[in-house]
């Protein structure tokens, strides 16, 4: 389901540049045979078309801020003692996924487990297509605890949440994926 998802995005991608190519290659053909119809029409696609493209880029560049996914993971704004650290989220149709790496005091942790997670012995991964950064180096000691999902989400078709917790570095590891 995933891989047929990044395989659309990739599709569109590859679409909307050679329809941007097209009109940069309409632009300076008009300006090329002074033909000022099609200077101004290719003109205003290609500023159009350039105009989405950073407003796209600069909605995932927000997006993929540790700060913002802290605050989309956990529905409120990261507290004195967090340090969001890294983060990867990735929202393409109908699925979404995060992977976030911070810092926290043991009550904010408490917090957030209070919304819907469980302590679990599991040393288990949720199965999905998505693959872990290269920085997601979950510690395996006696001090970490793991929680999960307590029940299903009721606004989503497959909804898995995971919270990894280190407690003497204080450092945790959380990563959602949904489906709707």
């Amino acid at each position: 389901m995933v891989a047929l998802v990044w395989l659309a995005l990739i599709c569109a991608v590859v679409g909307f540049l050679i329809v941007w190519g097209g009109s940069l290659v309409l632009l300076l053909t008009g300006r090329i045979k002074k033909s000022r119809q099609l200077t101004k029409s290719s003109g205003i696609a290609f500023l159009l078309l350039t105009i989405l493209a950073l407003v796209f880029a600069g909605i995932q560049a927000y997006a993929t801020s540790p700060w913002e996914v802290f605050k989309l993971s956990f529905g409120f704004e990261p507290t004195a003692d967090v340090t969001p650290l890294k983060a990867t989220y990735s929202a393409i149709s109908d699925s979404e996924y995060a992977f976030l790496m911070f810092t926290a005091s043991p009550e904010t942790i408490e917090r957030i487990v209070e919304n819907g997670l469980v302590q679990t012995p599991d040393r288990f991964f949720p199965s999905s297509n998505v693959e872990p950064p290269d920085w997601w180096d979950v510690p395996s000691t006696t001090d970490t605890v793991r929680y999960k999902n307590a029940s299903a989400d009721r606004n989503s078709s497959y909804r898995n949440r995971v919270l990894i917790y280190d407690r003497s570095t204080n450092m945790a590891f959380f990563h959602f994926i949904a489906v709707q």
